[in-house]
């Protein structure tokens, strides 16, 4: 998991997480505010968010 820099949005900051899961996939979540995630936590994808497990 990669937690990338500030972007700017239609000037709002977000924050893009990036996640490769088990069989190889990735996924790139956006949170408005910055995640209590740490980079190389292991993460599940539920309804759309990352979880910490």
């Amino acid at each position: 998991m990669a937690i990338k820099s500030k972007k700017r949005v239609n000037t709002q900051t977000h924050y893009e997480v990036t996640a490769q899961f088990a069989d190889g996939s990735t996924r790139t979540i956006q949170y408005p505010e910055m995640p209590t995630l740490l980079v190389g936590q292991q993460v599940k994808l539920i309804n759309g968010e990352l979880v910490a497990y």
